[in-house]
């Protein structure tokens, strides 16, 4: 194509019209592949968010990983942080795109170079995780964005990453631990691994704001899942809040408290967690949520927490503290600041 901006968009709809979808990138040998990504890079210089949307698109069809899957992610992520491009990725089939890309063949090689540790484990796992953030990005304030993912096998993808992280942290990242030498990389790839989580169960927080696709979640039993992760990351405080968020709102839904109710240690999980992070008003706040949820429906429940050892006493300091906050709160200075609102919780970043 020629130069400038012109010359980019002639290119760009060349090599789209040659990959008009993932079943025409599949059949590419190795040799295309890596020559279509080449063309395509070229592009990715433009400052046309249409155009970067639909290279990248390309790329992330025709590329099986490494480098040019982590800055093509990093591209994805940095424009959907953006709100004024939700339309336009949504038209771009961005959110089925990314979905495709965190796919089982995705998750399997990023357990792959997990397990034998590969040198490049940390980037795939990086790829994961701004792919993922992209998905947030996109949820965060667009429904029809939310409703594009969850039709499009969302909630079921990020149920099987949150399975797939827990079942590694119980064996592979624990036994390399375990090795001479090896504890510095295994708390390595768990940073890594919270990472991605952190966003996976943002994205799942934006997804079940939407009351209609709950029962996605209940199909793929997310709430299960969310509890095998909790103890597992006990001290990470942003991963806890999501996790928090989310069951949140699921304990609204009737089938998603009988799975709270069927998981035998849910109210040790809940009490512990609250105790670890007593000072974060907002996670104390939607765990309490949850387990008034609970305990409103369930004798056992309320029965098995007041058996708890300290569970009450704790539960009583928990509001006598929030009863003096209060009142200190009440008796300040009025802040004259009514109206005025902080950014919106979720939103993109």
């Amino acid at each position: 194509g020629g130069g400038g901006a012109g010359g980019v968009k002639a290119s760009c709809d060349a090599i789209c019209a040659l990959l008009p979808d993932a079943a025409s990138a599949k059949a590419l040998g190795t040799t295309q592949r890596s020559e279509v990504v080449r063309a395509a890079a070229k592009g990715l210089e433009s400052k046309d968010p249409e155009t970067l949307f639909k290279l990248a698109k390309v790329i992330l069809r025709v590329t099986k990983g490494g480098a040019n899957l982590l800055a093509v992610s990093k591209l994805l992520f940095r424009l959907s942080k953006t709100q004024a491009n939700d339309a336009l990725l949504l038209r771009e089939g961005l959110c089925e795109a990314v979905l495709e890309a965190l796919g089982t063949a995705r998750l399997e090689s990023v357990l792959g170079h997990i397990s034998r540790e590969s040198d490049t484990v940390e980037l795939e796992l990086d790829a994961a995780q701004f792919l993922a953030g992209v998905l947030k990005n996109a949820s965060a304030d667009s429904e029809p964005s939310r409703a594009a993912l969850v039709a499009a096998g969302g909630v079921k993808l990020l149920a099987q990453w949150l399975h797939a992280m827990v079942v590694l942290r119980h064996d592979t990242l624990r036994a390399q631990a375990g090795l001479q030498g090896g504890a510095g990389r295994a708390a390595k790839l768990q940073s890594g691994v919270s990472a991605l989580l952190i966003q996976v169960t943002a994205t799942l927080r934006n997804l079940g704001a939407s009351a209609g696709h709950r029962d996605e979640f209940v199909r793929h039993h997310v709430v299960r899942e969310l509890l095998d992760v909790a103890p597992q990351w006990l001290e990470d405080a942003e991963l806890q809040l999501n996790i928090s968020r989310v069951l949140s709102k699921l304990s609204l839904v009737p089938a998603c408290r009988e799975e709270l109710l069927a998981q035998p240690d849910f109210h040790d999980t809940a009490l512990q967690l609250m105790r670890r992070h007593q000072d974060d008003r907002p996670l104390l706040v939607r765990w309490l949520f949850v387990l008034g949820s609970v305990t409103a429906v369930s004798e056992d429940v309320r029965v098995a927490i007041a058996a708890t050892p300290d569970a009450l006493r704790f539960l009583v300091e928990l509001f006598e503290r929030s009863v003096d906050a209060f009142i200190q709160e009440d008796d300040g200075p009025a802040s004259g600041s009514s109206g005025t609102h902080g950014p919106a919780s979720g939103a993109h970043g």
